[in-house]
């Protein structure tokens, strides 16, 4: 409710709520006050409203809470939360209108959780053994009672939300405990009243504390864990302290000590013992955002107080609300780098967090507005352009006068060529004339304007225009089929190059009869004819001139963008020699006069930038692709990192043996390749089976130690876990599929947990760190029995990641291989942490540089390039293709789907897309299956039959259904060696359901039921099984092509899912209709053993890296830093005053590494030299950002809101025992990006040694 008559207000409200019947008094009453907190009428100052507040929720009798929501930068913050204070309520800070939904829906959502409501907590200290030193820590009202006992009243508690209150005693002499050597001694009782709002009733509830008390032990030692948790809080109410204390300071105007106050508090921080945990590393971000509120006065009353006041509360009462305590990033200083923006709000539960979205959700409905990134779509709806605010260069060149600069002011002949789409005309003027003349271009009629259109004749390897306009048309409609052949004819040419196609040197277009030519040499026939006209008529005139004669103009649509304009400028550079096409059309680029003279070709490949945005590689020309990605307002960024030759940042290459593991999401393989050795192996895995690629299962098995095991892997640990015994299950855990959590839409850290198939949660990293051991195991065994046995650090290890996945991902699969022991010499991980609150730490960095991961369809290229290869040099009379230059990769396993295009040229690799892809796998066939079955027993997540008894077993009949029965139909469907699939189902799941599985069959067509085993017709499997996987892979297969600039035309299709015979006929089907239609030819090639392709792949990449020249960056990167403030240039919204460096600066810029779609180079790194922010700084924290937008320059908008995505940080450590001043403390720190991982490494100048670098993309981040 709004008004400027607040007291008014509330009277109006209290009213409502007196009307509320006795019957549902029990539902949570809250008032919500939007105002600005200036009251204009009735009762004005602070005090008298908050009285007026208390005796309106004392006189209702029941427990109401006022919640206040301030409106903008001047409103009274003050008044606003006396009044929540006196209500039991918070304040919300509004900073702008689009502020509103959120915090509504923030209010709203923690309402909806409450539960309980007036909490009463009564502590009592046991006089006879302590004292109470002074009351207990908390901002909640308390009461002094006697015999040392203290009440704590508090308003109402969350769902999941704790409540922390430090007490502070000392023990007296234990007179009672003579004689004894030790005793327990009990020191406090507590009891806790509260109203429970989910169960409508009162409850009560006791507890004691008591301590070991001995004669002998003078100083009693507290344990760490205990000590930090007391530390912590004492911290964060010290914390809360001091933000108060310094916004009652800043009140009084003085703002120095108000500064001075939280610059004290942040070195206490910094020698407790909890310096360095994550919630103290969060109360130093909320000090840093305060002392950024006390720049100015002006910036503290406007939105500095509001948000500090926000902390202070948040702090005291263990709360997150409103924007301002939650926000996230952190950015660096460019002349040093440490934390200024808050990270993930530590008071944030689940349950107020889903009631807000559920909130929001609704609100959504009613008002047709998006909140909290939820989008409303209808069939009506059309998007809306978003304005964009200007910003000036960064630089801006000078201008002066053209003749100055000495380009060339045309004094002559001039000509004109109007190239239109439909028809042509051609205007000039001579030196001397004062009237512009038009050419007549069709002699009978002496028009001027004629159809654009040509007939060419071939005259053995020539070929010239033998008509053009309508008596082309004419002449072509009137010749023999017979003849047809020896002539070319096109019409319309220039529709090819409308804005919205991409086109290069390289397009191709397709005359009437089906053939193919180069876009550029077709128009540059049609250009030359013109020209022969033009030149041809002032021949006979009184004044001949020659084609130098002439000044040349062509007009083309301001529309186009530079591609086509520069193919038009090429053109015109081609008609001055062009008689005949060139030949191989497929494979070989144009030599073209003015343009390839600019890049600097070298016997060994070399990457330069040539002009007009395109790469050189030898002698192919690769367009830059982020030129294409920049939309018109695209801005530059602030700050650019630089580039340096990957060598000198000293990355290794491998030059021993070699072993790659491919983790798939269903199943698993390896393979390897030993000095000497020339062809790559793989290992079996299975020997009962004689497989090199077995399902991705393990069960583990808990020693009387609490160590683990595995017990088996594979299909063995179906088979044992589906056959177990009820009372074996207990002492096994078991895991199937587990990389299916790592999706890209996933986000995992280093505490993300995963159930086992018994529903005890564990750690995913340390489970996928089992598997990696397990793996290694097996294969140092296998060596142990041969000549030449070999240990785990005599490998460079490789694991492969889909090419679609983010770095938390790639970066779990790294942390998992530490923990495996892959990359040192001990056995690696044997016990599972129990999960909790606390973070797991970051493992040991050993041998970092001895582990690669691979993007596995870059490793299926190499496998299928190589052997398609041997397959065309052995017989190649009958091959169908050539060795391919420009192949796509679709990589379609049980998980994901990753498409990557490449060219080849000179024996090395440009990856030339962006990665792309889904989660369209083989597994979705599965969960198709899953639905189909849900339905027809009417039990959704088959909860009612897992819930029925033992859940192993019944989990275990599940796993047997779609893991073992319906994985072998599968597979023999994808084989086409059946037409239908026959599931066998478990007697424990026949007899649970029984009927509802005999009528649900009959309810569903094409599925038949009989004798416990389930028929699913062809026509199912199809449309309702194989059909939806089927669509996903062919659109992104479809869309990747459009993309794609080059004139693709060979596809290897590899994976377990992909390589089977009915998705490839498929996919083939699909890809060559397109193809087809466009009157073009494909090859859809399935390799041999293609669901190996990845893992040998794997380790011919690892053995030649550098065969892979660039790839594109699929997203910008950069990290955020604080540079010297510019008027000019920044904007006043991030100016802050640096006390330390005495100079204003400007906060949250985004300093950009890459850019999305560029190309990046394997030989390059990135470099960039930081300093600390602080002289007492002996580590540097460095957030990394990334964001698919170009033109981002500030990591927030104005809003405070994220323009970026936090992905991880660098934590470098730099020690400075000699107290070297700030400035000259420089960090180069080299990060690289061009691999298939982003890695990094940092030098300290002052010793000139490499110093502790930690790449962490696994810390929880905000998202």
């Amino acid at each position: 409710m709004y008004d400027r008559n607040i007291r008014k207000t509330a009277l109006k409200l209290r009213v409502l709520l007196y009307d509320v019947p006795l019957s549902e008094s029990t539902l949570v009453e809250s008032i919500v006050l939007f105002t600005d907190g200036k009251a204009n009428f009735g009762i004005k100052d602070r005090e008298p409203l908050a009285k007026a507040t208390k005796s309106m929720v004392n006189e209702i009798g029941r427990q109401v809470c006022v919640f206040t929501l301030g409106y903008g930068s001047d409103h009274d913050s003050d008044t606003l939360h006396a009044i929540s204070d006196a209500g039991n309520g918070l304040f919300y800070f509004v900073e702008n209108k689009d502020s509103i939904p959120d915090s509504f829906c923030d209010c709203l959502g923690g309402l909806l959780s409450i539960a309980a409501q007036n909490l009463v907590l009564t502590l009592t200290v046991n006089d006879e053994l302590c004292r109470m030193v002074k009351p207990p820590l908390t901002s909640y009202g308390t009461e002094s009672c006697p015999k040392q006992t203290y009440k704590i009243t508090i308003p109402d508690i969350y769902c999941e939300e704790e409540k922390c209150i430090p007490i502070h005693t000392r023990l007296l002499a234990a007179s009672s405990t003579a004689g004894c050597i030790e005793s327990k001694a009990q020191i406090l009782s507590c009891s806790l009243t509260y109203f429970d709002v989910l169960r409508c009733s009162p409850k009560t509830t006791t507890a004691t504390g008591a301590v070991l008390v001995s004669k002998e032990i003078s100083n009693p030692v507290i344990d760490k864990e205990y000590q930090e948790d007391i530390e912590l809080h004492l911290t964060r109410y010290d914390v809360a302290e001091a933000i108060s204390s310094a916004t009652k300071l800043a009140d009084e105007g003085q703002l120095e000590s108000a500064r001075a106050a939280l610059h004290r508090c942040k070195a206490r921080i910094k020698k407790s013992v909890v310096f360095g945990l994550p919630l103290a590393r969060y109360f130093e971000e909320t000090i840093d955002e305060s002392l950024k509120g006390l720049a100015s006065q002006s910036h503290y009353s406007g939105h500095g107080k509001p948000s500090m006041m926000n902390y202070s509360l948040s702090h005291y009462q263990q709360r997150s609300h409103g924007a301002g305590a939650g926000a996230s990033s952190i950015s660096s200083d460019r002349s040093g780098a440490s934390p200024s923006r808050l990270s993930s709000n530590p008071y944030t539960n689940a349950k107020k967090s889903s009631m807000k979205f559920a909130y929001a959700k609704l609100f959504q409905e009613f008002c047709g507005k998006s909140i909290l990134g939820i989008q409303k779509h209808t069939e009506s709806s059309s998007p809306k352009v978003k304005m964009m605010p200007y910003y000036p260069p960064l630089v801006r060149a000078d201008k002066i006068p053209r003749t100055i600069s000495g380009y060339r002011v045309t004094d002559g002949n001039i000509t004109a060529i109007d190239f239109g789409t439909t028809s042509v005309s051609l205007a000039y003027t001579t030196k001397g004339d004062k009237e512009i003349a038009t050419l007549p271009l069709e002699p009978a009629s002496k028009a001027t304007r004629i159809l654009n259109v040509i007939m060419l004749k071939r005259e053995g390897t020539k070929v010239i225009v033998e008509a053009f306009g309508e008596n082309a048309k004419k002449r072509f409609r009137d010749i023999k089929p017979s003849e047809h052949s020896n002539y070319i004819f096109f019409e319309r040419i220039k529709m090819l190059m409308k804005r919205e196609m991409v086109i290069n040197r390289q397009s191709v277009v397709m005359s009437f009869s089906g053939e193919k030519y180069y876009l550029v040499e077709v128009i540059a026939f049609i250009l030359k004819y013109l020209k022969n006209e033009l030149i041809d008529h002032l021949s006979r005139s009184v004044k001949p001139l020659k084609t130098t004669d002439f000044d040349w103009v062509i007009t083309v649509p301001a529309i186009w963008d530079a591609r086509g304009k520069r193919m038009m400028r090429e053109a015109a550079y081609l008609e001055t020699s062009r008689k005949e096409f060139s030949e191989n059309r497929q494979h070989k680029g144009l030599k073209l006069r003015k343009f390839l003279s600019v890049v600097k070709v070298v016997s060994s490949i070399n990457i330069t930038m040539a002009s007009a945005g395109f790469f050189a590689i030898g002698f192919r020309s690769i367009q830059v692709i982020q030129v294409r990605l920049r939309k018109p307002d695209y801005k530059p960024p602030f700050s650019r990192a630089s580039k340096i030759s990957r060598t000198d940042a000293g990355y290794r290459v491998a030059d021993g043996s070699i072993a790659a593991i491919d983790f798939g999401t269903t199943s698993v393989s390896v393979a390897f390749l030993t000095k000497g050795d020339k062809k790559v192996t793989t290992l079996i895995l299975d020997q009962e089976e004689q497989s090199a690629r077995v399902p991705n299962a393990v069960l583990l098995k808990k020693e009387d130690d609490g160590k683990i095991k595995v017990e088996a892997f594979g299909s063995l640990a179906q088979k044992k876990f589906t056959s177990m015994r009820s009372k074996e299950q207990h002492a096994h855990v078991y895991f199937e599929r587990i990389k299916m959590l790592m999706r890209r839409e996933k986000v995992v850290d280093r505490d993300t947990v995963v159930e086992s198939f018994s529903g005890d949660k564990y750690y995913l990293v340390e489970v996928i760190a089992f598997i990696l051991q397990h793996v290694k195991d097996l294969l140092i065994y296998h060596f142990s029995c041969t000549v030449k046995p070999l240990k785990t650090t005599d490998f460079d290890w490789v694991i492969t990641v889909p090419a679609i996945w983010d770095a938390r991902g790639k970066r779990m699969m790294r942390e998992a291989a530490y923990m495996a022991g892959l990359l040192s010499g001990y056995g690696g991980i044997t016990k599972f942490t129990p999960v909790s609150y606390r973070s797991l730490p970051l493992p040991d960095e050993v041998n970092p540089d001895r582990l690669s991961l691979a993007l596995e369809p870059e490793s299926a290229a190499f496998y299928s390039q190589e052997t398609v290869g041997d397959q065309i040099k052995s017989d190649p009379d009958t091959a169908i293709i050539q060795h391919p230059t420009d192949y796509m990769v679709i990589d379609a396993g049980g998980g994901t789907i990753d498409i990557t295009a490449h060219i080849e040229v000179d024996d090395s690799i440009v990856v030339e897309n962006i990665p792309t892809g889904n989660a369209w796998g083989g597994t979705q066939v599965n969960e198709a299956f899953s639905k189909i079955l849900e339905g027809i027993v009417n039990d959704p997540g088959f909860e009612k039959f897992l819930a029925s008894g033992d859940q192993s077993q019944n989990m275990a009949d599940i796993i047997k259904i779609f893991y073992t029965e319906f994985e072998g139909e599968k597979s023999l469907f994808g084989k086409e060696q059946t037409e239908e699939i026959r599931i066998s189902l478990p007697s424990r799941f026949v007899r649970f359901y029984d009927k509802a599985l005999e009528a649900g069959v009959k309810r569903k067509s094409g599925i038949d039921y009989e004798d416990d085993v389930l028929f699913i017709s062809k026509e199912v499997v199809e449309s309702e099984l194989f059909g939806p996987a089927l669509n996903g892979i062919i659109e992104c297969t479809l869309e990747a092509i459009k993309a794609n600039d080059n004139d693709l035309s060979t596809f290897y299709l590899v994976g377990g899912f992909g390589g089977c015979k009915y998705v490839h006929k498929k996919v083939k089907a699909a890809v060559e209709k397109i193809f087809h239609g466009q009157g073009r030819s494909c090859n859809v090639i399935v390799p041999p053993t293609p669901q190996l392709a990845v893992a040998q792949g794997a380790v011919m990449w690892r053995k030649n890296p550098e065969k892979i020249k660039a790839r594109r960056s699929d997203a910008t990167y950069g990290i955020g830093v604080s540079l010297p403030f510019k008027d000019d240039e920044h904007d006043e919204h991030y100016k802050f005053y640096n006390e330390e460096q005495e100079e204003y600066r400007c906060t949250d810029i985004f300093s950009v590494f890459l850019e999305k779609g560029e190309l990046v180079q394997t030989d390059q790194v990135i470099t960039i030299s930081l300093t600390p922010l602080h002289q007492s700084d002996e580590q540097i924290t460095i957030g990394i950002y990334s964001t698919p937008n170009l033109g981002v320059r500030y990591t927030k908008n104005t809003d405070g809101k994220s323009t970026v995505i936090k992905i991880g940080q660098l934590v470098i450590d730099i020690p400075n025992p000699d107290d070297v001043p700030r400035n000259e403390r420089h960090v180069d720190i080299t990060m690289d990006f061009s691999g298939t991982e982003i890695q990094a490494k940092a030098k300290y100048r002052i010793t000139g040694e490499e110093v502790k670098t930690v790449c962490d993309f696994l810390s929880a981040q905000k998202i």
